[in-house]
């Protein structure tokens, strides 16, 4: 309707798009609800861009960190700091390919400098731990070859052939973990093979009570920090 008459097309989306992003990224940590992430697919539609790149938020929201109850009766709580690093690599994310469309706008991300530096350790994050899950498989380390396993036989045990369950985990590590992290994030499967896989990353194996997606980000993010 503003774009009939001639009215700014842009502010609108960005504007909501910013407090959604965050809103959406904490809502995909708690697992509470998908329609903040409609809404983000709406602005971004709005503004041109892919509705895909919402993607890019569920994986982000992987990255919150799910803190222990504290107290009996309380639910799970989350650092704010990890909610704005989230939306805030999200927004800057939109905002770069935003730029790249439209003409005349090389000056926009300049005028995010900041906000660029507050989240590029977190992307930094991203591709460390991509990369040191891909190491550990290479390595053969004890404990990841072990979960892998585990997943691929609750992936074989749901129909899924062994060629199929090898391409989906050890096979591709980088697109196994960026999965991994979506799932973690509250993200929805995009296809059947991901939902045969988060069908697995959910299984809690007899006599434990942790998921094996958890353990595997778990490993994966342990081994990072101890510089192993």
């Amino acid at each position: 309707m503003r774009g009939k008459i001639l009215g700014d097309t842009v502010a609108l989306p960005f504007y909501f798009l910013n407090g959604l992003a965050l809103r959406a990224a904490l809502n995909a940590a708690l697992h509470t609800g998908e329609e903040d992430l409609e809404f983000v697919e709406d602005c971004l539609e709005d503004l041109g861009l892919d509705r895909e790149l919402a993607r890019v938020l569920e994986r982000e929201a992987g990255f919150i960190v799910l803190l222990e109850e504290e107290d009996e009766g309380e639910g799970p709580s989350v650092r704010k700091s990890d909610v704005i690093r989230a939306g805030g690599s999200f927004t800057v994310r939109v905002l770069e390919e935003f730029a790249r469309k439209e003409q005349g706008l090389e000056g926009l991300q300049h005028a995010f400098v900041g906000l660029r530096d507050e989240v590029r350790e977190f992307r930094e994050e991203y591709r460390a731990t991509s990369l040191r899950l891909e190491a550990l498989i290479a390595e053969g380390d004890a404990e990841i070859v072990g979960l892998l396993a585990d997943v691929k036989a609750v992936l074989q045990a749901g129909g899924v052939d062994e060629h199929e369950a090898e391409e989906l985990t050890a096979a591709d590590p980088q697109s196994f973990w960026e999965r991994v992290v979506r799932w973690v994030g509250g993200a929805q499967a995009r296809d059947a093979a991901e939902a045969a896989l988060w069908v697995a990353l959910d299984f809690v194996p007899a006599g434990t009570g942790v998921k094996l997606g958890i353990k595997i980000a778990s490993a994966v993010r342990k081994s990072l920090k101890a510089g192993g």
